[in-house]
């Protein structure tokens, strides 16, 4: 059975529906902790509401909602986001079908309005890890092949010593300080560090992504 794809506007989803499949993916993929089949669909659903995504693109084979994949339009700044292990996927065996349909129409789209850089972002920790490689092949089948590694950090803060601040620094909030000071702080560490999404993009690109995650 072949699988059609919709595009759908953020009032056209049926948050209950979508919510009900990422239920059904998460116990195959990353099981739910400790919640309730009741709660864990209220969360999901919540969130899919409340969410700003700009786009849903919804797989089904036949009548039956086979996947979904949402993204987020980062406004005057020409890229797309897409994140939080999308596309998500009912198992069996069109799972890759849907997979790379609901990839390939969401590309297209971007391409039709304009878009002209997309991220996708997985954030893996033990139990996800070994679902990534299959997500990482999706991608790279539909020409999206650049993988950019990021490390995260978590630490008990009451591991972490008293801080003694260097003679001729002090410490304030960001809250007292400028949106373009920042900008010009942000642009020296990550230009320097070599960041290859930043390296990426042009000098309005840069700007237009900074304010738009620090406003």
């Amino acid at each position: 059975m072949s699988v059609n794809v919709k595009t759908l506007g953020k009032t056209d989803i049926d948050s209950q529906e979508l919510a009900a499949l990422a239920r059904a993916a998460r116990q195959t993929g990353v099981p739910a902790q400790d919640e309730s089949e009741d709660k864990t669909l209220r969360d999901i659903a919540r969130g899919i509401a409340d969410d700003c995504y700009q786009w849903v693109f919804a797989a089904y084979a036949g009548e039956r909602l086979a996947g979904w994949l949402a993204f987020y339009e980062m406004s005057n700044s020409k890229i797309a986001q897409i994140w939080d292990w999308h596309p998500v996927v009912r198992s069996g065996e069109q799972e890759s079908d849907a997979a790379r349909a609901l990839i390939q129409a969401a590309f297209s789209h971007l391409r039709e309005i304009g878009l002209h850089q997309v991220t996708v972002d997985f954030h893996v920790d033990q139990r996800s890890l070994a679902r990534l490689d299959r997500y990482l092949d999706w991608y790279a089948q539909c020409g999206l092949a650049q993988v950019i590694e990021e490390e995260r950090y978590q630490v008990d803060l009451k591991d972490i010593p008293q801080a003694v601040i260097p003679e001729g620094y002090s410490i304030g909030t960001i809250s007292e300080t400028g949106l373009d000071d920042l900008f010009g702080c942000w642009l020296e560490v990550f230009t320097a560090s070599g960041d290859q999404f930043v390296l990426g993009l042009d000098a309005q690109g840069r700007r237009d992504f900074f304010f738009e995650s620090w406003r």
